[in-house]
């Protein structure tokens, strides 16, 4: 019988951006779109962050999204809301405990995950051994400083997705598109609005909060294949 696979979920702690302005954080439907669908499945989750404990939800991006039927379902659920104010420190979880990752998007990623040393790593030892990894809308910033083995952009010759837009914006005003380009990734833009998955190996981006529930879905069916028979 194959085990309960163990899904880890990593969320920004970051609150603000001061080149951006309004508050930042993590997007509430991205990630209640995975917990849905990961939980459905009977799966394990295992909330992080970088400074661990209650993570910051992103109120513009959160109002843009409205309320999803995922979303309400999780306010609901009194432990899977006490689980997301009490998430793990970054630095206290290790990437062979975890059979799949999962990264929300929301702006607070281009602020802290974006250079933090812990998530780096992390991505990089699941990249290391090909597991399935996931990342919607502005999350794929927490790639940038990714590196192979060789040194080279783990992004270089990946087709991906991402969220475009003035909200993307990193502290030199450049575009996370343009930067994903410059580093050799094939971005493949989608339409705006629309749900927009891509899959390249086992790497699974999002364009936008339409996607994530998709992307989720995705992402299980790679954790699955990974597993074998």
């Amino acid at each position: 019988m194959m085990t309960i696979p163990r899904i880890l979920v990593v969320l920004t702690s970051c609150d603000r951006l001061a080149w951006i302005g309004p508050p930042a954080g993590f997007r509430l439907s991205e990630f209640t779109a995975a917990w849905a669908v990961l939980t459905d499945a009977g799966w394990e989750l295992a909330l992080a962050s970088p400074q661990g404990g209650a993570p910051p939800v992103d109120p513009v991006g959160d109002a843009l999204s409205g309320r999803s039927e995922a979303t309400r379902r999780f306010l609901a659920n009194r432990e899977a809301r006490d689980a997301l104010a009490d998430t793990l420190p970054l630095d206290q979880v290790h990437a062979g405990d975890f059979d799949g990752l999962f990264y929300p998007g929301g702006t607070g990623v281009l602020g802290d995950l974006v250079v933090d040393r812990h998530s780096i790593a992390l991505i990089a030892a699941f990249a290391a051994e090909a597991k399935p990894m996931g990342f919607v809308s502005e999350a794929p910033a927490a790639l940038l400083r990714v590196s192979k083995p060789d040194g080279t952009p783990y992004v270089a010759g990946r087709r991906l997705t991402v969220e475009d837009g003035d909200g993307t914006l990193l502290t030199d005003g450049r575009r996370l598109s343009d930067l994903l380009v410059d580093l050799g990734a094939h971005v493949m833009p989608g339409a705006a609005g629309k749900q927009h998955v891509v899959i390249h190996g086992p790497l699974v981006t999002g364009r936008n909060p339409a996607s994530a529930d998709a992307a989720a879905r995705a992402l299980a069916t790679l954790v699955l294949r990974a597993a074998g028979p």
